[in-house]
């Protein structure tokens, strides 16, 4: 891994990454889960605990793009990283919406800076909207303008908080 460069050719990082998970995937393993160790930790602070005070939150990405990015670094198949989703659900408080903004990689790519290049939004776009029909996300299109995708976050948010619709495990939690 050491001389790639994930910004200036990341298919060559994505490859070198790969093949070192394929070589060591007992390291790649250890290395993911400590990852999301850590990441929990820092979940169970800031979520669980206000939660349990009765806070409503508001939560951007809740665990679901860490798992997916500890998943495309060990290698995980998806069946694997459902596995760790349906797990995390049941021992963390459930989301009551999840909202995926989908878009067009080449027009993210352009929107944001710190991406590294097209294939890593293209890698993962199709995982999310996957997750999205598996774990009932609430899609938004977003290649509408800003104020446009604000405001349908907002009436979908404010629906949700009135028990206008029913949500299931859809990351709104009050």
């Amino acid at each position: 891994m050491r001389g790639t460069n994930e910004f200036a050719d990341y298919n060559n990082y994505r490859r070198q990454k790969g093949l070192a998970a394929n070589k060591h995937p007992v390291f790649a393993r250890i290395y993911a889960m400590i990852w999301v160790t850590d990441y929990l930790l820092q979940v169970a602070l800031q979520i669980v605990v206000p939660k349990m005070k009765g806070q409503c939150l508001i939560v951007d990405r809740y665990f679901y793009d860490t798992i997916l990015n500890m998943a495309l670094t060990a290698n995980l198949s998806s069946k694997a990283t459902y596995t760790i989703i349906d797990l995390l659900l049941r021992i963390f408080p459930n989301p009551d919406i999840v909202l995926l903004i989908d878009l067009p990689e080449e027009t993210a790519f352009s929107r944001k800076k710190d991406i590294q290049s097209v294939a890593y939004l293209r890698e993962r776009r199709h995982k999310y909207l996957s997750m999205a029909d598996r774990y009932g996300f609430v899609k938004i299109n977003g290649e509408l303008a800003p104020e446009d995708i604000l405001e349908q976050t907002i009436r979908i948010l404010f629906a949700g908080m009135a028990g206008q619709r029913k949500w299931g495990r859809a990351a709104l939690g009050c």
